[in-house]
């Protein structure tokens, strides 16, 4: 059987040979651990899977890293993109595509373009999941007691916690609006200082973690 030949460019060979910012198997449980956003594309049954790890601050990728069992345009082209898409914003890397890529590393032979995919798709997957944990991160941030949050509505987004405001006298069996005030005035209104009222409101949201 005759071996098909391809002509790879030098960029390509150099990629292929020595890949740029490669995660080795014994540092995925690394990188799954300290990357803002992780990404997969491809397929197992095919043979080409690709992940992508990205860091990011700022809206900035700060670094790219990731890792495939792919075939040599795979390999070389995910080597060139992450090394391209770092400082960009991620407005700027989710307008990345393969012919972008192919064209930094001098071409890529017609029957293996398909192989540049692989990188790009994984690399918006893994902003994706970082859009999605920042999402989470402020609703999250949106979602914490304060001392504003009135006594009820404490008491409804953590009922742990009506055990612990119930030792604190509240809500007030005897006030009128009892449980419609805020934390702060019905604790203040039980003696406690601010610093009380700020110790209190932590061991609240501490509740949920």
């Amino acid at each position: 059987m005759t071996e098909k030949r391809f002509l790879y460019s030098d960029k390509v060979k150099e990629h292929f040979l020595h890949p740029k910012n490669f995660v080795t198997d014994d540092d995925v449980e690394e990188w799954d651990k300290k990357a803002d956003g992780i990404g997969e594309a491809g397929s197992p049954a095919c043979g080409d899977v690709m992940k992508v790890w990205i860091i990011v601050k700022d809206n900035k990728i700060l670094d790219c890293k990731w890792q495939t069992y792919g075939c040599a345009s795979a390999i070389a082209s995910t080597s060139m993109m992450s090394e391209v898409v770092k400082g960009m914003t991620i407005e700027e890397a989710e307008k990345l595509n393969p012919k972008d890529i192919a064209e930094k590393l001098g071409g890529l032979p017609q029957i293996k373009l398909h192989c540049s995919v692989l990188g790009t798709e994984a690399l918006k997957a893994a902003i994706k999941n970082y859009k999605a944990k920042s999402k989470g991160e402020i609703m999250e941030e949106q979602d914490k007691i304060t001392k504003e949050t009135t006594i009820g509505e404490a008491i409804r987004k953590y009922p742990q916690a009506a055990g612990l405001l119930l030792k604190e006298g509240l809500p007030c069996p005897t006030c009128p609006k009892a449980g419609m005030e805020t934390l702060e005035a019905g604790l203040k209104a039980h003696g406690k200082s601010e610093e009380d009222i700020e110790k209190i409101i932590k061991k609240i949201n501490e509740l949920k973690e």
